[in-house]
């Protein structure tokens, strides 16, 4: 790069070729609100000159989600095991919320070899974003799931792991795929409910063109500025 972001926001992105995906790489549901906000900004993108079209991302979820779960407990355990040589002494289940224990609990039952094998296919995922963003600039969707939640919903505390897990899928099956893959995406307030919450819209670009979000965000925030919204506010 020869100039900062800074001045990114205030240049014409030009015209993008923009993917729209309503549907998660998992197939979870998606709350009629945050399908409603991805709608809502893609006629705004199509009313700025850019090409919309619907659109599904490439990949099958179900062995990268293994891959990523194979990812983040190996991690964590690692974390706990050296935050138990700092203190001195082993941590146990006892000394960490149940979420975390259970990673440490699935890495005993890991072979080595199931680290580089995850590392491999989420490799082969960038690899098929990298192609599919050879057709698409930047691809719309929903940030989240559903909603914002009352606080206190998602537990780590919890004995239902199961649950846990599966309600963390549920309210970010969007976002995990950019995890993945590395690409840089931003969430962009443009819609709220009824009770004045306001619900994401994500726009996700090619690895490391941060620049092209940049441009797009000083865009849409011109055409539809938020920064005076506040939860509970009228619009």
């Amino acid at each position: 790069r020869t100039r900062p972001y800074t001045e990114e926001v205030a240049t014409d992105p030009g015209r993008l070729r923009v993917a729209l995906q309503l549907a998660p790489p998992s197939g979870r549901p998606v709350d009629p609100a945050c399908q409603t906000a991805a709608r809502q900004a893609a006629r705004l993108l199509d009313s700025l000159g850019h090409d919309v079209e619907e659109a599904d991302l490439p990949g099958d979820w179900a062995p990268l989600g293994e891959a990523v779960w194979i990812l983040v407990a190996s991690n964590v355990s690692r974390m706990i095991e050296a935050l138990g040589s700092a203190r001195g002494r082993k941590i146990g289940p006892d000394d960490v919320d149940a979420v975390s224990w259970s990673a440490v609990e699935a890495c005993r039952q890991m072979r080595i070899e199931d680290y580089p094998r995850a590392l491999a296919a989420i490799h082969a995922q960038s690899r098929r974003m990298a192609a599919f963003h050879e057709r698409y600039d930047v691809v719309l969707s929903p940030t989240l799931g559903h909603p914002p939640p009352l606080l206190n919903t998602q537990r780590t505390d919890t004995d239902d792991l199961a649950g846990y897990r599966e309600a963390l899928a549920a309210f970010s099956p969007f976002t995990q795929m950019f995890n993945v893959t590395g690409q840089p995406s931003m969430s962009l307030p443009l819609h709220w409910t009824e009770d004045g919450l306001p619900v994401g819209v994500m726009a996700s670009a090619g690895f490391g063109r941060e620049d092209v979000l940049f441009r797009l965000a000083g865009q849409v925030e011109a055409a539809q500025p938020w920064f005076h919204r506040l939860a509970g506010s009228p619009a």
